[in-house]
């Protein structure tokens, strides 16, 4: 009978851990945008780790693409005025405008969030950056997707590197062989940015 206890109190303490883990897991972040089969609420563009991700990445495209004068950003299909919100508040850029989900194009150069995938503590965010001065044959500014990786998951989000594909390439192959190398990269770029990178009291998304 106490072996029967024993293993009994064994199961419900392993039951207990996996709860906890899959909690801490989905607290940390998981999640696809586009959305993938099975992780509807976790993908969803207002999850916390998702909606931190894309402002962090939005923020460091509008600062690297350098654009002089008004400017449109198209964000995640679906994400809430509270949220959208966020994004302006973080630019602090009276040239910024966002885009509705159904609005067409402006004439405006446009940032467009095309990708955001989070694994607990690492991010990735494709954001296709609109190039001054260069235009496709129709007219509109031409743009160049640009891959950031962030570290986080439990602490603040931080773009830690960014990766430029060529011009006229809207999405990028993700592989599982590529993306280990990204996350070790990954890692060994949060650590240094640990060691030089201020305190902010910018609050959380």
């Amino acid at each position: 009978m106490k072996t029967e206890g024993v293993g009994t109190k064994r199961c419900g303490l392993a039951a207990m851990i996996a709860v906890i883990a899959a909690v801490m897991v989905g607290c940390a972040g998981y999640g696809n945008y586009p959305t993938s089969n099975g992780y509807k609420a976790l993908d969803s563009p207002n999850a916390p780790h998702m909606s931190e991700v894309t402002r962090r990445a939005v923020v460091a495209a509008v600062d690297r693409a350098g654009i002089s004068g008004p400017y449109a950003i198209r964000l995640p299909r679906g994400m809430d005025a509270t949220r959208r919100a966020r994004v302006l508040e973080a630019l602090n850029d009276p040239n910024a405008r966002l885009l509705g989900d159904d609005e067409e194009a402006t004439d405006l150069p446009v940032f467009v969030v095309e990708r955001v995938i989070v694994r607990v503590n690492h991010a990735e965010v494709d954001v296709a950056i609109p190039i001054a001065g260069v235009e496709w044959p129709d007219g509109s500014t031409a743009q160049q997707l640009t891959t950031y990786y962030l570290k986080g998951g439990f602490g603040r989000w931080r773009v830690t590197r960014m990766r430029t594909w060529s011009v006229g390439v809207r999405e990028r192959a993700i592989v599982d062989g590529d993306r280990a190398e990204q996350e070790e990269q990954a890692e060994r770029d949060a650590v240094a940015a640990e060691e030089t990178e201020p305190d902010s009291d910018e609050p959380p998304f």
